[in-house]
């Protein structure tokens, strides 16, 4: 490959990367929204009572901000390997045009998981998902952190998301018991 490889991450491989990159920017995706609409049963949750984390959903007017990452060439292979391994669950690499800081479109791969995935819950009321994710617990840790902990990056990155925002209130609210 002769072409940078970039890798747009919009849920937690912006605080949790795990590969080496070189460069990294605020990136924008157009077209597409963020939503907890996907089961987790190997990292966030297990078969027997499934977490949720993020995917992408097609959305025309909108948009799902998050991190690019600049790979170095000579890790191109073993990168994609392991973001593979760890997007299994249902997900799908694509690549997909992000906007980076500079306003420049870049070419990326991203993982995202469509509604016909073995693993695709869609959407529910933001109750019943703050209840699923509050008692949520798998090999990667509660579901409730993975939320707490995307909803504070995105802030840190300046864009956050309404729908994480309000989910994580929500869920909030359930575990003081309000």
């Amino acid at each position: 490959m002769n072409e940078p490889l970039w890798i747009f991450g919009y849920g937690s491989i912006i605080w949790k990367t795990e590969f080496p990159f070189i460069a990294e920017s605020i990136g924008c995706l157009q077209g597409w929204v963020r939503r907890f609409w996907q089961a987790s049963l190997d990292h966030r949750g297990i078969p027997e009572a499934s977490g949720r984390v993020v995917t992408l959903v097609p959305s025309r007017n909108n948009h799902c901000w998050g991190k690019l990452f600049l790979l170095e060439p000579q890790c191109y292979s073993k990168v994609i390997e392991a973001l593979d391994h760890r997007e299994k669950g249902g997900y799908e690499r694509m690549q997909a045009d992000i906007v980076n800081a500079s306003g420049d479109i870049v070419k990326a791969v991203t993982y995202w998981a469509p509604k016909q995935n073995d693993h695709f819950l869609g959407p529910d009321s933001l109750s019943a998902m703050a209840r699923q994710i509050s008692r949520a617990r798998g090999p990667s840790g509660r579901n409730r952190d993975y939320l707490f902990k995307l909803e504070s990056a995105l802030q840190t990155l300046g864009h956050p998301d309404s729908h994480v925002t309000i989910l994580a209130n929500k869920t909030r609210q359930l575990l003081d018991g309000s």
